[in-house]
């Protein structure tokens, strides 16, 4: 019978490094996790799970597979985050889901293509090939031939994905992805906790900033 992995840790090891391969200190973890945070104005509960989360990932120094743990927290930190605002901006049934909540933040105009800066023209191209393959692919269930998925995007087709916002569709359908595959059972194994949970309170701040604008102007 196979053994698991990273069982738990002897109480002798307890302080041990996990993976010691990996470059740092645990000084160099706290140093970089205390320069991610939420902007004072978000709801305490939601600062408070995000703080939750920054400690798993802290402790993944010592426990490497409290990366995912931490990431997945970090998500639950967004929806929540979410549920907040549109509470307060949206009363009345809240969507289901994090991708939903946040195509009503984009929908909303609380998440904008000015987030994503150099990285929506990338996020467009991946989304008008994700595009392209759904259709071949069905094509392909019909009987019929397509056309090359992966054949070049040009500036005319990259143009018309940026007017259907397909680089936003595709960011929320990785991020909900991603925490659907953490929240529902997942294998996945990477240390990247940290820059995770940066990008997480980046997209928290910026859609809080966004409503906190839209609440004053209502």
């Amino acid at each position: 019978m196979e053994n698991v992995k990273d069982p738990l840790k002897s109480l002798s090891t307890i302080f041990e490094y996990d993976r010691p391969f990996l470059a740092g200190e645990i000084e160099d973890f706290h140093a970089e996790l205390s320069l991610v945070t939420l902007d004072t104005s978000i709801d305490v509960d939601v600062r408070q799970l995000f703080e939750t989360a920054k400690n798993v990932a802290l402790y993944s120094r010592f426990v490497y597979r409290f990366h995912q743990v931490a990431e997945s927290v970090g998500f639950s930190t967004l929806e929540l985050a979410l549920k907040r605002i549109h509470a307060k901006l949206a009363p009345g049934k809240t969507p289901i889901g994090l991708g939903r909540l946040l195509r009503w933040a984009f929908d909303a105009g609380l998440l904008d293509t000015a987030y994503f800066g150099d990285r929506l023209d990338d996020l467009t191209k991946a989304g008008i090939r994700e595009e392209r393959k759904r259709s071949a692919d069905k094509l392909r269930a019909a009987g019929q031939v397509p056309e090359d998925p992966s054949r070049h995007i040009t500036v005319d087709d990259l143009q018309d994905g940026l007017t259907r916002n397909l680089g936003v569709h595709y960011y929320i359908g990785i991020v909900s992805g991603l925490r659907n595959n953490l929240s529902h059972g997942s294998t996945m194994l990477v240390p990247g906790s940290i820059s995770s949970l940066r990008r997480t309170a980046e997209l928290i701040n910026h859609i809080n900033s966004n409503a906190q604008v839209r609440s004053i102007i209502e």
